[in-house]
């Protein structure tokens, strides 16, 4: 069942009062949303969910009779309360004992009276409406529809824009942390560090969307976007693990070159632009595309605060036609070709500043 509903907290109450009568408790999963509730019950994982719709039947007809109301309990404060039921082979044969054991013994007869257990629901329970397999049509629908090349293209802006701020916030403080100078804002700089790594993504992201506001007025209004928090969040996260990666490619480059260049009178910016940051670019490209490629997949937590990027697209399908499978699959197709489009460039930067291949091309050159 959906977690936070008043029905889940009934059943609850229900297990306190079984507990006491020495019975076994209902047992229950709580899921953030119904959608995810339902996708249980399909794909087998729990026996039947509740819900409390307004029009009961809604679901029955959304699921095209892959689940049936077998049950409303008749309480005055839940009169919108039904239970549905996956339905396979197994479920029915199982289901045809059990109430022809009930109905001899007298307890059906009893259910029906305190459940309002009508005959169109038992009936329901046995019936074969085996559902089919893998939806073929929904599937390249979804791929070539406009909702998911919108939502992968904001996936890709977002991460690639988050990124490019992250680089641009992460140089100059990789810079103060490479000297040798334990200066406060060196401690500063660390602790900044410390906390945005530590910390998780998703908890962040909640923190800007949802506690900013109360602090600052300002942030309630409608500038203040769930992109514009994303792209925030994003960006302030991801600079903190870049930091490391420019710092650690500062700190490779040979510090005797560095004193070659003052001894020969360079500026402290000359001696960064010419000497220090090409060898560090070349150290810090391969790691630095690695990084995007993870932030690439954690965008998706943006889903949480209603950006509509590829995930929440999917999310929002899905919900419309419990086609799980399908939606989830073209959107995976997109992700991994994102992905690997980038796993190829990592891979042609690595090949084209390779020191190796370069002291192997001089000796072929020699």
């Amino acid at each position: 069942m959906q977690a936070g509903t008043s029905y889940a907290a009934r059943i609850e109450r229900e297990n306190v009062s079984l507990a006491a009568a020495g019975k076994a408790p209902i047992l229950v999963q709580q899921y953030p949303t119904e959608d995810q509730v339902v996708q249980q019950v399909l794909i087998g994982r729990v026996f039947a969910f509740v819900s409390q719709d307004v029009e009961l039947y809604y679901r029955q007809k959304q699921l095209h009779g892959k689940v049936r109301i077998i049950l409303k309990p008749d309480y005055q404060d839940y009169r919108h309360f039904a239970a549905y039921l996956r339905k396979n082979k197994q479920d029915r044969a199982l289901l045809s004992q059990t109430i022809a054991e009930l109905e001899q013994d007298g307890t059906l007869a009893k259910l029906r009276q305190k459940w309002s257990l009508s005959s169109q629901a038992e009936q329901a329970l046995t019936a074969d409406e085996s559902s089919g397999g893998f939806n073929w049509q929904s599937f390249f629908s979804a791929l070539f529809s406009a909702a998911f090349l919108k939502g992968a293209a904001l996936t890709l802006g977002v991460a690639l824009l988050s990124h490019f701020i992250a680089i641009l916030i992460s140089i100059p403080m990789a810079v103060a942390l490479n000297s040798h100078k334990n200066s406060a804002l060196k401690w500063v700089l660390k602790a900044y560090v410390s906390i945005f790594r530590g910390a998780p993504t998703l908890l962040q992201l909640l923190f800007i969307w949802n506690a900013l506001p109360q602090f600052f007025p300002i942030f309630r209004e409608q500038w203040f976007t769930p992109f514009l928090a994303t792209l925030v969040a994003l960006s302030i996260n991801e600079s903190a693990y870049q930091v490391e990666i420019n710092r650690a490619a500062l700190s490779a480059v040979d510090g005797g070159q560095e004193l070659a260049a003052d001894a020969l009178g360079m500026k402290r910016k000359q001696v960064y632009r010419y000497v220090i940051f090409p060898q560090a670019l070349r150290i810090a490209l391969p790691p630095t595309i690695n990084e995007f490629i993870s932030l690439l997949k954690t965008t998706s937590l943006a889903s949480v605060i209603s950006l509509q990027e590829l995930l929440a697209i999917t999310q929002v399908q899905v919900a419309r036609t419990f086609e799980f499978t399908e939606y989830y699959a073209a959107a995976l197709v997109y992700y991994l070709a994102m992905v690997f489009f980038f796993l190829f460039l990592q891979k042609r930067v690595e090949r084209r500043f390779s020191w190796a291949d370069r002291k192997k091309a001089t000796a072929n050159a020699a």
